[in-house]
């Protein structure tokens, strides 16, 4: 989770200090692409930070507790790998 952190940071220096990927994206035309983009961005640190701190907590010794806690983890990779793939609502692409 660490290294995809890292990356996300990266990711979001590079481009806010990239004054070509700021004219690509901030053009009327591609805002479908940096309105992704900008999802996207917050989907990696939604879902890293909070897997690290499911991560360090551990799952809880409630059997019905540790299964919801199971679904919402598997539920976030899922939609992670989705968004990824183009497959979230509001795209036309598919």
């Amino acid at each position: 989770m660490h290294a995809i952190e890292e990356r996300r940071h990266e990711i979001y220096d590079y481009f806010h200090a990239n004054a070509a990927c700021q004219n690509y994206f901030f053009d009327p035309a591609r805002e479908k692409e940096y309105v992704a983009y900008f999802n996207s961005m917050y989907l990696l640190q939604d879902t890293s930070q909070s897997l690290s701190r499911y991560l360090q907590k551990g799952s809880s010794n409630d059997p019905q507790l540790a299964y919801l806690e199971f679904c919402g983890v598997m539920q976030s990779g899922y939609h992670s790998a989705a968004f990824d793939r183009g497959n979230f609502q509001g795209d036309d692409r598919k």
